[in-house]
């Protein structure tokens, strides 16, 4: 395709039907064209149940003076003295050593009530795997979680985010908390046992199905799967079933019919219908010589080094042809659809039970995500959710022996003997270990694929994904206060990346009654994110705010926005807490009147 007698082409046909696609150039289009092309962005949701990952593992050492010295504060709600703390990710990098004289003074310890001694924060729950030593072997890194293999370029399209609550009861979700992952709770009719208001007949699909069926989301498009549930086969204490992503029917909600169990059927669910071919050397070596020869027409031109293209054109081309060293070493998918050489008959899967090796564990993952990044270049998908175990080896299902602890405290299986004692130094440095294993080899393998392969409209699938991860609980099992919370990729601009944002109110503690005696700070409805990120993905407010009819109890305590709707996404209900020592209370003092207003600090 041609603009004018330059060689100015957007798609070079090479030998065979095989195609290589050039950055789009908006500079070479008339502007009226140039605005009407598609800009497609993805949704990958990562989530894991249970929880109980200690703050210090998640989030930098905010009293280390080395960290505290990169953050600033920036007023969020001024009337109430809440501020919001910010830092660039580039700078907050830290050793174990330099942290841990400033653990014990770390704001919102997560100390329980409980007469545990090992409820406090220790060096041994802190940074440590499973052998006692530093995952890191003293190098720098964000945190433990998020380990010195980052490199700089993607830590740069990360953001990490404290200070996001689920308002309501997060028990195994299991009271319609508005949450992605509301599997147990998207029930009519469910009530709890603290008399909070009814959830009957209100209906909350997850977001990822919101999504699909807008249709501007995949407009003229006809996906395989709209969207597609990856990962939900555990098994007993952590079965999250299909709820994880669901639908509204019209009787109600009804799970997510693409959810394949192994390597196989997704294969076959996605790229049934095409065929895999190796291009070959010789091939690859002409398409490769013919672009080149565009690129030195259209990027030096006929009339002067560039002179016809714009200066983000340039950018675009520099980066392509960056990315044409990447094709030849084989890193990234060749052409604008490449079918991966996986098999259907493929029945590897995540195995939850005890016994899998982590080398399996990884190559699947790999191979997953493998077919995430080709079925975005195909088309055949804009959005995955894909659930992981909270432990990645000696997983305990309900029943069986539990091996012995150094602490000599067992339990029936690993909801009791582990996720309930999130803060003994053996189980944290377990669920750490586990933690880490599934950010390195899940969601940052991932981002890595999706980041060496090429956008249609120029930038890489990652810059026009919104990938999080999240998990069912906060840092103290069943307690939605500050949920874990890592994001990467630009959503095509909407999102700021390379940040660390945390909105806790830090002259507000609560005290959940319910779970363990859960301490921390209050910080901003779950809720604002959901709207957030169906916001980025083109998904106006007006797509997904509810009728306030579908609300049932104290409806004097839900706001009803200009559209006459609920702002945000899911319930408004707020949960009993303890406030600053008092007594427990329903609190009904979420800011929620701006829930959907997109999140200050990474928009």
């Amino acid at each position: 395709m041609k603009y004018n007698r330059i060689s100015r082409r957007h798609f070079l046909q090479g030998a065979g039907g095989s195609f290589l696609a050039l950055p789009f150039m908006p500079s070479l289009m008339p502007k009226a064209h140039a605005d009407n092309v598609a800009n497609p962005k993805f949704l990958v949701m990562f989530f894991n149940g249970h929880g109980g990952i200690n703050l210090q593992n998640m989030n930098p050492i905010v009293t280390n003076p080395a960290i505290a010295g990169q953050l600033t504060q920036q007023a969020l709600y001024s009337s109430m003295g809440h501020n919001m703390v910010m830092g660039k990710l580039m700078n907050l990098r830290s050793t174990r050593a330099s942290n841990l004289p400033y653990l014990g003074s770390l704001p919102a310890n997560d100390v329980t009530d409980s007469s545990n001694p090992a409820a406090a924060p220790t060096p041994q729950t802190f940074a440590l795997d499973t052998s006692g030593n530093d995952f890191d072997n003293g190098a720098s890194r964000l945190t433990p979680i998020i380990g010195s293999f980052v490199n700089d370029s993607l830590l740069a399209k990360m953001n990490l985010i404290c200070g996001l609550d689920y308002m309501y009861d997060s028990g195994h979700n299991n009271a319609a908390t508005g949450n992605f992952c509301n599997y147990n709770g998207n029930a009519p009719g469910l009530g709890n046992s603290n008399s909070n208001p009814t959830m009957k007949n209100s209906w909350v699909p997850t977001i990822d199905a919101v999504a699909a069926n807008y249709p501007a989301f995949y407009g003229a498009d006809n996906p395989s799967a709209p969207s597609v549930l990856l990962n939900t086969a555990y098994g007993s204490t952590e079965d999250i079933g299909g709820y994880l992503s669901c639908y509204q029917s019209s009787t109600g909600i009804v799970g997510n019919g693409n959810n394949p169990s192994t390597v196989g059927q997704l294969f076959s669910l996605l790229f049934d219908g095409l065929q895999y071919d190796a291009i070959n050397t010789n091939k690859k070596d002409f398409i490769l010589n013919k672009v080149h020869d565009d690129y030195v027409r259209v990027s030096r031109g006929a009339y002067g080094p560039g002179r016809r293209i714009g200066k983000d054109d340039r950018n675009r081309f520099e980066e392509f042809i960056a990315n044409i060293v990447r094709i030849i070493n084989g890193s990234i998918p060749y052409g604008a659809c490449s079918v991966p050489a996986i098999s259907s008959s493929d029945t590897s899967q995540i195995n939850w039970a005890n016994g899998q090796a982590f080398s399996q564990t990884q190559n699947t993952l790999s191979l997953y995500n493998q077919m995430v990044a080709a079925a975005f270049s195909c088309g055949l998908t804009r959005c995955f959710t894909i659930g992981l175990p909270t432990l990645v080896d000696q997983f305990f299902p309900s029943g069986s022996s539990t091996p012995s602890f150094t602490d000599g405290v067992t339990g029936p299986d690993s909801h009791q003997a582990v996720f309930h004692l999130h803060n003994w130094e053996g189980r944290q440095r377990m669920m750490l270990h586990s933690q880490r294993f599934f950010f390195q080899y899940a969601f940052y393998d991932l981002m890595q694929k999706l980041d060496a392969t090429q956008a249609p409209t120029g930038g890489t699938l990652l810059d026009q994904s919104l990938m999080f991860w999240t998990q069912e609980c906060g840092f103290s099992t069943h307690s939605g206060t500050s949920l874990p919370m890592i994001c990467a990729g630009g959503a095509g601009g909407f999102i700021k990346t390379g940040n660390f944002v945390d909105y806790r109110h830090l002259n507000r503690r609560v005290t959940d009654p319910t779970y363990n005696g859960a301490r921390g700070y209050q910080g901003i409805p779950y809720n604002r994110f959901l709207g957030t990120a169906l916001q980025a993905m083109g998904v106006p407010p007006s797509a997904y705010e509810l009728s306030p009819s579908l609300f049932t109890g104290s409806l004097g305590r839900i706001p009803v926005s200009s559209l006459g709707t609920v702002p945000g996404y899911g319930h408004s209900f707020q949960n009993m807490y303890k406030i600053n020592g008092g007594t427990p209370q329903y609190i009904f003092d979420y800011q929620i009147n701006d829930m959907s207003v997109p999140l200050p600090g990474i928009t």
